[in-house]
């Protein structure tokens, strides 16, 4: 079809819902409004041909492509040269052809990948019904076909203009003024913005417009005093995933350690050299926050991720997320740390495919639940097993039919939990609280000291939710952290979670951590300061259920979940 539009001698576009006699670069025109620039398809009607004439609601000639260039260049940003076929398709990055359709909508999700195959350049078969996964399949087709790394930039590299502001690096952190003071947050994608380093939507691309490819000859030559040789990029499709080579800083040696970056896990942590460059930075390759989770194989995962900056003072007290960053010859010359390279490159696997979505979980997330039923992952209880725990669930029966039973026993204390649920509104609220009680293991040694000595406080924990929406897939209360305190030993803090798995079922998280470990545990004063001890706290509850399955979790399913920073979906029961 796109040659087809190419190779017409004119193409009408009837605008139907555009009057003859109006303003139309007056702001909220009808022209400017109309529903032919917001479709799929008509993007290619609009680029493809030599000559367009726009005809009005009346079948009246309002104008031609070339007439109207630049107010519909301003209407759609593409550019004056790719409108009218100044230069070829090909001299812009593909993030700025798949920002052009980006928020046009189509009525099958389908065609909003299929509608780009001329753009491209690209032939690929039309199978309805796969839905969301035919833009996964062009992405894959593009990086067969088209040397240009924009594909994987495709979130804004920056918010309100804040990167400008950023302190040089050589001043992060060490200032003791509050105004020089930050704390870098290295956080993980998830849901529909990854992990993958490919866009799981259109929409994505959004920003793409802002970016310009740059050639491999041009990347080699800003890399060669810091990497000998640069490969082309080759990507190899394999079961694993698309392993590539790609140059990478360690981010350690971007924000360094006296910046107070704070990392959520023991992976490690990139950025991502990518061949091209924001509009507004020209000269400076964009680097891709990335992280690759631990791997004991030669496989290794290349997930994206993104760096959070709160509290900076020309931010007002908001959170400002970068994952994208600028990398000018001068800022790559200045990265510098003791035994630590500069720039390294590594063969890594990307994602190729999402996990397919069938919905399933979204429609148990808006069923009114009938009963509670909690569930202890295998995975829980592995984990509280190795900690030297013996854990034992025990569910409703005919005399408490709303009140399930968890202990915790090892050598030295009995931790029991009791869970009483109330379900409100035909099932629409959900009430859940729980009681904490620890106690001396039994039979009590003849040392052990009187059992008044062991607590629990908070002694009760509460969590709520309505089906207003639907289910959170955490539930939400004021606090989950309990801490326990017994006779000769450090206090111990219990964390307790509770996760949406389907309909009428929750999952259980226990986590033990030390007082000393623990957010509740340190004072106020002193939370501020010990960013490192908070991210830990952050860590370890983001993981509380990372690979929680109802059923062993084979090897390979564990390490996947475990790139997802523990926000992956809950497998079905």
């Amino acid at each position: 079809m796109f040659q087809w539009y190419a190779l017409a001698d004119v193409c009408y576009a009837f605008l139907v819902d555009v009057p003859t006699d109006e303003d139309r670069a007056a702001q909220g025109s009808h022209f400017r409004r109309s529903y032919w620039f917001t479709r799929g398809w008509t993007l290619q009607e609009l680029i493809a041909p030599a000559r367009v004439v726009f005809l009005s609601t009346s079948w009246i000639v309002i104008g031609s492509k070339h007439r109207l260039a630049s107010l519909i260049a301003e209407i759609t940003r593409i550019r004056y040269n790719a409108l009218l076929r100044v230069e070829p398709l090909g001299a812009f990055s593909v993030a700025e052809r798949l920002s052009w359709a980006s928020a046009r909508i189509t009525t099958r999700v389908e065609d909003r990948a299929y509608s780009l195959l001329g753009l491209f350049d690209i032939a690929m078969p039309t199978l309805y019904g796969e839905g969301d996964r035919a833009f996964l399949r062009l992405q894959e087709e593009i990086m067969r076909r088209i040397p240009d790394q924009s594909l994987l930039a495709w979130t804004s590299p920056y918010h309100n203009d804040s990167l400008r502001q950023l302190p040089h690096l050589s001043t992060v952190g060490t200032s003791q003024t509050s105004e020089s003071r930050h704390l870098f947050s290295c956080k993980q994608y998830s849901g529909i913005y990854g992990p993958s380093l490919l866009a799981a939507s259109l929409r994505a691309f959004s920003v793409g417009w802002n970016i310009d490819v740059v050639s491999h000859d041009e990347i080699s030559r800003r890399l060669h005093p810091y990497l000998a040789r640069l490969p082309a990029a080759d990507f190899n499709f394999t079961p694993y995933g698309i392993r590539t080579q790609l140059p990478l800083i360690p981010l350690s040696v971007y924000f360094p350690a006296e910046s107070g970056i704070a990392y959520p896990d023991d992976s490690e942590w990139y950025l991502a050299i990518l061949g091209c460059e924001h509009k507004d930075f020209p000269g400076q390759l964009l680097g891709r926050v990335c992280y690759i989770p631990p791997s004991a194989s030669d496989v290794e995962f290349l997930y994206c991720g993104y760096v959070s900056i709160p509290g900076a003072s020309w931010t007002f007290g908001e959170v400002h997320s970068f994952d994208l960053l600028p990398l000018s010859p001068e800022t790559i010359a200045g990265l510098r740390l003791p035994q630590v390279p500069q720039v390294v490159l590594k063969t890594v696997y990307i994602s190729h495919t999402l996990h397919r979505d069938d919905g399933a979980l979204d429609v148990a997330r808006r069923q009114p639940h009938e009963t509670i039923v909690l569930v202890l992952p295998k995975k829980t209880r592995d984990t509280l097993s190795a900690q030297g725990y013996a854990a034992e669930l025990r569910g409703p029966d005919q005399d408490h039919p709303v009140t399930h039973s968890l202990t915790l026993s090892c050598d030295e204390h009995v931790i029991a939990i009791q869970f009483l649920h109330t379900l409100e509104r035909d099932g629409r609220r959900l009430t859940v609280t729980a009681e904490v009680s620890l106690s001396a293991p039994l039979p009590r040694p003849a040392s052990s000291a009187e059992s008044g000595n062991y607590r629990a406080c908070p002694a009760t924990l509460s969590w709520t939710d309505s089906l207003v929406s639907p289910w959170n897939m955490n539930l939400t209360n004021g606090g989950n952290e309990v801490i326990l305190s017994m006779p000769g030993d450090e206090d111990v803090v219990v964390v307790l979670k509770l996760r949406f798995a389907t309909t009428d079922h929750y999952l259980l998280g226990v986590e033990f951590l030390k007082a000393s470990e623990s957010s509740t545990a340190l004072p106020a004063e002193v939370e501020v300061e010990a960013s490192p001890l908070r991210s830990r706290w952050e860590r370890w509850s983001r993981s509380w259920v990372t690979g929680a399955t109802l059923a062993p979790a084979s090897s390979e399913s564990s390490h996947q979940a475990a790139g997802t920073g523990g926000e992956a979906r809950v497998p079905s029961l």
